[in-house]
């Protein structure tokens, strides 16, 4: 199986079960291999290269807006959340 590649940069943050941030973060970029944790917590289909997507939804079920394209703008969802 060919490795997921992003076409952009991403600022991930990792979720335990609950929705609490672990600590665990990074940004990453076209030319990074992601490391599994960053993998599963990238769930915007924007920004993977050539159609590739997250396999693996947040554990909730819910779409994990904490990654987005750098630059962008919050998904329509997070804006919602925040209140926006």
């Amino acid at each position: 199986m060919m490795a997921k590649k992003l076409k952009t940069y991403v600022h991930v943050a990792e979720r335990d079960d609950e929705g609490a941030l672990t600590g665990r973060a990074g940004t990453f970029g076209p030319d990074d291999k992601l490391e599994p944790w960053a993998e599963r917590a990238i769930t915007n289909p924007d920004v993977w290269a050539d159609g590739d997507e997250a396999d693996d939804p947040a554990p909730d079920g819910s779409a994990n807006t904490d990654s987005m394209p750098a630059g962008g703008q919050p998904s329509k969802a997070t804006r919602q959340r925040s209140g926006r």
